[in-house]
């Protein structure tokens, strides 16, 4: 993290020595130039591109022309500006970036969809399609709009996001504020080696980050994503979410208050973290904290680890935190080798659902291989009437973990039927 900023500032500084060398050290602006010079013109050879012959203030058109005319580094000076339609880009190393993430403002206006009037579609505020390899985005705010842009067709899904990228390859997404999409704040599918760093996420209506590398007949499924630093606060169904996909590293973020009741699958499943859809595969969640879920009163009451997966293998959930969250996991679904450890637990509201269960999915498959070792429960509600852990089915080891059971005599449940398929000492319990 220190290596960052400090390359961050580094960066500044050399845009600002640069600055200084067009300038000159008694150089004015006045009217918008430097001594006659447009003050785009110069800027571009500081930061970027911008197309010297557009100086209105809808993004998409500033983007389009500048990427028609050949350039791919487009800065976009502080400012507030619209964006009428989907932005897109399809080709290579291009670099999208402000002045800083909350002096650069982009919001989607009202009603934008792709398609045309008899098959309208929602639009995501930056899309990268195929072709975009090497894409930079950063230090911008982008606001989704989401109440201006009400969602339609119910049969699309993953539509309407801050940011997209899709079969790109080595993007880099950091340093943003996005907020307010009809989706995702930001969903990277399929492609190879992208990363989403150092970012906020803020009030999603289905998840605030997703990592989406299904199976798809045309595209390669990609994988090896990073998700690191980043705060998602705010959303209706998942904060970060691993679908299908394949060697990726989720990191040092924060997910909260996934309390939101907007979604657009109208499930609003309060989820932290979660690894679904199918063959979800060398997969591992670390050192991330996950807070404040917890809806009692919800179909979906709370839960701070999610896995789902069907056919998934070698998902790994390392030395996370999660607080104030209704229950702290459920694990199911047809996964072969899942470790949780190291999980500090601190704060559970529920009393009539267990606090951790591994049980059969809804057709009926379990997890196997599962390895729950050295976690922590702490800070109980007292009173509860559902064991704090139902090994309900799958096979593995619940050992060595420490609950303080802060009065509950119900502790650890193993269903009779599968008993011989855990190992369930030692633990200890107080």
């Amino acid at each position: 993290m220190d290596k960052l900023v400090e390359e961050k500032n580094q960066l500044r500084l050399r845009r600002r020595t640069a600055l200084r060398s067009i300038l000159g050290a008694g150089a004015i602006l006045v009217g918008g130039s430097i001594l006659g010079t447009p003050l785009n013109l110069a800027l571009q050879k500081v930061y970027g591109s911008v197309p010297s012959q557009y100086t209105g203030n809808d993004a998409y058109q500033i983007i389009t022309q500048a990427l028609a005319a050949g350039q791919t580094k487009i800065y976009l000076p502080a400012g507030n500006y619209s964006v009428s339609q989907e932005i897109d880009v399809s080709v290579p190393n291009v670099e999208i970036y402000g002045n800083e993430q909350n002096a650069t403002i982009l919001t989607l206006n009202n009603n934008v969809y792709g398609g045309s009037n008899n098959n309208p579609l929602p639009a995501h505020v930056l899309n990268f399609n195929t072709g975009a390899d090497g894409f930079h985005l950063h230090d911008l705010q982008i606001n989704g709009n989401a109440t201006g842009n009400p969602f339609i067709n119910a049969t699309l899904d993953y539509t309407m996001d801050g940011i997209h990228s899709f079969n790109c390859s080595n993007g880099i997404i950091e340093n943003c504020i996005i907020s307010d999409c009809r989706f995702m704040a930001v969903q990277i599918e399929h492609g190879f080696n992208c990363i989403v760093r150092n970012n906020i996420l803020q009030n999603s209506d289905a998840n605030g980050i997703s990592i989406n590398n299904s199976a798809n007949p045309v595209i390669p499924q990609g994988g090896n994503h990073q998700i690191l630093n980043n705060l998602v606060d705010g959303a209706s169904d998942v904060g970060i979410s691993c679908y299908g996909a394949i060697g990726t590293l989720v990191s040092e973020n924060t997910v909260q208050n996934i309390t939101m009741h907007s979604s657009p699958y109208s499930d609003n499943s309060h989820v932290g973290l979660i690894v679904e859809g199918p063959a979800c595969t060398n997969v591992t969640f670390s050192n991330n904290t996950v807070r404040s879920i917890s809806i009692p009163t919800n179909l979906f009451k709370g839960n701070g680890i999610s896995v789902g997966s069907h056919g998934a293998s070698n998902i790994q959930f390392l030395n996370n935190t999660l607080e104030n969250v209704y229950i702290a996991m459920r694990l199911v679904g047809a996964v072969t080798g899942l470790t949780v450890t190291g999980t500090f637990v601190n704060g559970t509201t529920s009393i009539a659902d267990n606090l951790i269960v591994v049980d059969n999915d809804n057709q009926g498959y379990v997890p196997t291989g599962v390895d729950i070792e050295q976690n922590v429960l702490q800070g109980l509600a007292s009173g509860m009437t559902a064991y704090i852990v139902d090994l309900h089915g799958g096979s593995g080891k619940f050992i060595n973990n420490t609950i303080y059971a802060n009065g509950n005599t119900k502790t650890i449940a193993v269903n009779p039927k599968i008993k011989t398929n855990w190992v369930t000492t030692p633990n200890t319990i107080e």
